[in-house]
């Protein structure tokens, strides 16, 4: 996906990315979610969730925790 240019939390603090390597280094340092940046082209972020689950209400409350963790921010593109 195109990577964001900034991300706005709930406090209206703005944080600014120029690169996909920037955005990628803050998602894993502030959200705990790891993506790969792809800089060659244009700005870039791959996200691929890869888990174990019980079973398909395991499975929601996996994605549930993702969206819980993206929740608090409005990125900008």
């Amino acid at each position: 996906m195109k990577a964001p240019t900034a991300a706005v939390k709930k406090d209206g603090a703005r944080v600014q990315f120029k690169t996909a390597e920037e955005i990628s280094q803050w998602l894993i340092t502030e959200k705990l979610i790891s993506t790969v940046p792809w800089d060659d082209a244009g700005a870039y972020l791959r996200f691929s969730v890869t888990f174990v689950a019980k079973d398909q209400s395991d499975e929601k409350r996996v994605l549930a925790e993702v969206g819980r963790r993206l929740g608090d921010v409005r990125f900008e593109f």
